[in-house]
């Protein structure tokens, strides 16, 4: 019996065309290109429940936590009025900041920033 697909020969980038069969590159032209990491470009973001997410990503998701709270609080201590501009303007920037933020430097650097805006935050609309 022959088999299903002609024979292919992988070379080092693991490129492989209608084969159904994974790569250690990952590429794979008739399911879109997937990576050990689960990525897959016909499908979105599908993630891998084995691997544990890495240092820079937990630091990362740490800091998104951080900066909704704060929104929550902002939205929380105004009560229904228009939250103080310089707060609100603020914190968005330093939200934009946080998710381009790849180095630990840098996020220290936003943790800093949003030391200072909870401080801010705490003189102009202070705690119940």
């Amino acid at each position: 019996l022959d088999p299903p697909f002609p024979p292919v020969r992988l070379g080092d980038a693991g490129t492989q065309a209608n084969t159904g069969i994974q790569t250690d590159a990952g590429t794979q032209s008739d399911a879109g290109i997937q990576t050990d990491a689960g990525i897959q470009t016909d499908a979105g973001t599908q993630a891998d429940a084995g691997t544990p997410p890495s240092w820079n990503e937990r630091e990362q998701n740490k800091l998104r936590v951080r900066i909704n709270k704060l929104f929550t609080e902002l939205s929380r201590r105004s009560k229904g009025k228009t939250q103080p501009a310089d707060l609100h303007e603020g914190l968005v920037q330093l939200s934009r900041s946080a998710a381009n933020a790849t180095k630990a430097k840098e996020r220290k650097y936003i943790h800093d920033a949003l030391n200072g805006w909870e401080a801010r935050l705490n003189k102009q609309l202070p705690p119940p």
